[in-house]
């Protein structure tokens, strides 16, 4: 071996951000003048540093070298004991008059924790809820205790979990849930200031200042969205009596009157006399189907009941049909009038799209009714006026599905003279 190293005994310690040193005495043990380099090697060699970095020695001659350490203040560098290694190579004899000095130095622990929350504010009638995160950017692990305290107890907090350990670098989580002791029914928001804090035994606590801002029950939107609802609601009232009413009921009148009026007509056509009462009645309500009774006295004493206030009698006789959407209409024969008062739409595959049932009259269509398919499966109308159509229109079922159209078809009831 051409060369031989040794450590100073002494123990090496330094702090992070900062550096130290020690020496190391370097021996020519060859036969010949050598020139021997040092290459710090392993984990810590970035930190460490020799210097001079090279020497030339004559055979038996020897050297003080020095040697830095100068670890960064980053929780890379873990505190404690680190093993470095010098690596001695010679020039001339190369690997067999090289050698390898081991030592340790200890480095020293510092602490750079930060807390936060997040958010820092919550905001809420009575609750809040937000996320404690603790960062260790120190070179030691960290366990924390997680409290919290406040200058008035004016909120119920939890926290979960209440214990943390932090290894360097790394970091961790925790849920903080706040809940208001009393409601705040109005006016604007109350602020609730907490802190939490961050205790560990080796080190100062660490404060986090959050806060919960609690908004009223009744918040002046909510407030004023109840009275214009009443305003509305009360508009809506004087509008009806005052414009809506009188308007449904004349035209009411106006639409039942004439079927009322020939109903008269037939009753007396037949000979049957309209009592004052009925006629009052069939007048004014226009819904309602009016029976007479009439007695005479024949020749065997018996009598006689007849009902001339059917529905039937006056619209004509009761007749059905059923169009399936898209086929052909259903025209009135010629000198009738069919009186529409019955509807049954018919949708058992549930088919999607529109159905529209329409007066078709020359070339010339109008819709009566329009529904979506998906509204129904079967579904049943029946109207107090009827529809009425005459000679010369039709009823008509057109379908627009957005995909197959299944079996939709429409049952029309009603009444034909």
């Amino acid at each position: 071996m051409a060369v031989v190293a040794s450590l100073s005994e002494a123990p090496v310690h330094v702090e992070p951000g900062r550096a130290a040193t020690t020496t190391m005495v370097v021996r020519n043990a060859g036969n010949l003048v050598d020139s021997f380099v040092f290459r710090p090697i392993g984990a810590s060699a970035p930190w460490v540093k020799v210097e001079p970095a090279e020497v030339s020695l004559l055979p038996d001659a020897n050297v003080t070298v020095t040697i830095t350490f100068s670890p960064p203040r980053s929780s890379d560098v873990a505190a404690g004991a680190h093993p470095y290694a010098i690596r001695i190579v010679s020039r001339v004899e190369d690997e067999a008059g090289s050698a390898t000095v081991e030592g340790v130095v200890d480095v020293g622990q510092f602490d750079d924790r930060v807390g936060e929350l997040l958010p820092r504010a919550t905001r809420g009638r009575r609750r809040g809820r937000n996320d404690l995160a603790i960062d260790n950017r120190g070179n030691a692990e960290s366990t924390v205790e997680v409290t919290t305290k406040q200058a008035e107890p004016t909120l119920a907090i939890t926290v979960d979990p209440g214990k943390l350990t932090v290894a360097p670098g790394a970091a961790a989580f925790a849920r903080i849930k706040v809940r208001a002791r009393k409601r705040h029914w109005r006016g604007t928001p109350v602020n609730h200031p907490y802190q939490v804090v961050l205790s560990d035994q080796w080190r100062s606590p660490l404060v986090v200042d959050g806060v919960h801002a609690q908004e009223p029950v009744l918040s002046r939107g909510l407030v004023r969205a109840v009275a214009l609802g009443v305003l509305a609601a009360l508009a809506l009232v004087v509008l009806w009596f005052a414009v809506l009413r009188p308007t449904v009921r004349s035209q009411a009148k106006a639409v039942v009157n004439p079927a009322v009026s020939d109903l008269e007509n037939r009753v007396k056509a037949a000979g049957v006399p309209v009592p004052p009462a009925a006629k009052a009645g069939g007048g004014g309500g226009g819904g309602a189907p009016t029976t007479t009774t009439t007695t005479t006295a024949g020749g065997g004493g018996g009598t006689a009941t007849t009902a001339p206030g059917a529905i039937g009698g006056v619209l004509g006789d009761p007749i059905d049909f059923r169009i399936v959407a898209g086929g052909p209409v259903r025209a009135t024969p010629a000198g009738k009038t069919f009186s529409l008062t019955d509807m049954v739409l018919q949708n058992p595959k549930a088919a999607t799209g529109t159905l529209t049932v329409s007066r078709v009259k020359g070339g010339s269509e109008s819709a009566l009714f329009v529904s979506e398919l998906a509204n129904f499966r079967d579904f049943d109308l029946h109207f107090v006026a009827p529809f009425l159509f005459p000679d010369g229109t039709s009823v008509k079922v057109s379908v627009a599905c957005s995909s197959s159209c299944g079996e939709v078809a429409v049952t029309f009831a009603g009444f034909e003279r």
